[in-house]
């Protein structure tokens, strides 16, 4: 049994799974993010790895032009074992040349003359911070591009905004993208639909009604107006004339018309409930829409605060992951998204 349980623990430490990250500058002097895993899948260890650099990300590794042996033998290690599995020699000496990489970027970091006071534009620097540059690095790669929180490095373009214009930029995304696709693409805007277009169609509708029917003849009401007041207590028996015995004659109406047909349709506008509701039960979700796209009746502004605290900004302005990040310079907060 003590043999068993030491064979389980060389086993699990065995397949125990592993991720570094290393910075490289390849001879073009192109900045590459490199990641590196060994991932117990499949029943195996499997070796994966991938780079983010020239404005691209994930197996973009050939487009890399090595300064020395080490960037190439990692190149090479991509170019053999991506997706394979790996045994712990070929790690180690995989893990050997990162650490040689990094060592090269420490010693190269520690050479920089440029500080951070020499750079004068905050976002920059916030910028820098989130992709863990040093200022000189900084200084040579990124640059603001058309103004209005647009940055590049390299090829990858970056929105690095203060909090107002993080929210300004998001609610003019919006409205555009509402004008691109339609509101109805979007999930919960039915509950910033504005009523009053359905409150008055519905007072309309029950209005025609009333009229419509007050001309139909009813044998004991005189009309089916009068009948149907009467059914649902806008008018009783005092409302008509009186016959000898003081028996209502239903046929002989003696109230204000006027004045029950307004209450009864107030009354029958009541009984229908939410005009909206109603509206979307009686014509359909399609006939629903077509009315609210035709009559713009969607509180934009409403919805678009609504749309922002439910996916938050940067499902809206971050096109590569859809996080919002924040870096902090002096006392001022940044948020920075990947275009």
């Amino acid at each position: 049994m003590k043999n068993i349980k030491r064979y389980e623990s060389v086993f699990t430490e065995a397949r125990k799974d592993e991720e570094i990250t290393v910075i490289i500058f390849d001879k073009k002097k192109i900045r590459w993010e490199i990641e590196i895993e060994r991932t117990w899948r499949n029943g195996y260890m499997e070796f994966t790895m991938s780079g983010k650099g020239k404005g691209s990300v994930g197996q973009n590794l050939d487009r890399v032009v090595p300064v020395d042996i080490n960037q190439k033998r990692l190149i090479n290690f991509w170019k053999i074992y991506h997706l394979k599995e790996i045994n712990d020699k070929i790690w180690k000496e995989i893990l050997k040349v990162v650490d040689i990489l990094k060592e090269k970027e420490r010693i190269r970091r520690e050479a920089e003359t440029v500080s951070w006071e020499d750079i004068d534009d905050d976002k920059i620097v916030a910028l820098a911070q989130h992709l863990d540059m040093t200022a000189e690095e900084a200084m040579d790669t990124i640059s603001e591009e058309r103004g209005d929180c647009s940055y590049s490095v390299g090829r990858t373009d970056y929105l690095v905004c203060d909090d107002n214009e993080a929210d300004r930029l998001t609610e003019e995304y919006i409205e555009n993208l509402i004008d691109d696709i339609g509101i109805s693409a979007f999930n919960g805007w039915e509950n910033y639909v504005k009523s009053d277009w359905f409150e008055d169609a519905l007072r309309e509708m029950e209005e025609s009604y009333a009229y419509e029917i007050e001309n139909e003849r009813d044998r004991t009401y005189g009309n089916r107006l009068i009948q149907e007041m009467y059914d649902a207590g806008i008018i009783d028996d005092d409302d008509f004339e009186q016959d000898e015995d003081g028996d209502p004659i239903y046929d002989e109406f003696t109230g204000n018309i006027d004045s029950a047909r307004d209450e009864y349709i107030d009354y029958l506008v009541d009984r229908d409930g939410d005009p909206v509701e109603y509206y979307k039960d009686n014509f359909g979700d399609d006939a629903f829409n077509n009315v609210v796209t035709k009559n713009n009746l969607v509180a934009i502004d409403a919805f678009i605060i609504y749309a922002i605290s439910v996916d938050g900004r940067g499902h809206f302005l971050n096109r590569y992951d859809g996080v919002e990040y924040e870096e902090n310079v002096g006392r001022e907060t940044y948020y920075i998204y990947e275009q």
